[in-house]
């Protein structure tokens, strides 16, 4: 197995709020996120869009903003070789024994690869990091 690529990406949290505020919160989470994962979006998302979302310390907010920089260092990653869309990469946690940690997911369906993600994320105040490797 060789190395495809390795991509990095970094955003201030509240940056999201600004993207979230533009639009309506669903809205949104529909773009960038894959069916799976909107659905888990949906059970921590606020009951109304009249909730602030000015408090970037929200958990809804937080799960949009570790995706979308999860997804931006899989793009890094994977480009030139794979131009991979929004919903194609889908983030799950690992079962019970792998402690929480993330696992990336490039395709759904019937369109599988055998690309493999390795991811790390970390999140501090206002900023969400994320890494990861692309193996074929």
């Amino acid at each position: 197995m060789g190395i495809i690529g390795v991509g990095i990406d970094i955003v201030h949290v509240p940056r999201i709020v600004s993207l979230v505020t533009r639009r309506t919160p669903a809205r949104f989470a529909s773009r960038i996120l894959s069916p799976s994962e909107f659905s888990e979006w949906e059970t921590l998302s606020p009951p109304t869009t009249s909730t602030s979302t000015k408090d970037s310390n929200q958990e809804w907010v937080r799960f949009l903003a570790v995706r979308w920089a999860i997804k931006e260092a899989a793009y890094k990653a994977l480009f030139p070789n794979h131009k991979p869309t929004w919903n194609e990469l889908s983030v799950s946690k690992e079962p019970s024994g792998g402690g929480g940690k993330p696992r990336l997911r490039f395709g759904f369906g019937n369109f599988e690869n055998n690309v493999r993600l390795h991811v790390s994320v970390s999140h501090d105040g206002e900023y969400t990091i994320a890494n990861v490797l692309a193996e074929e």
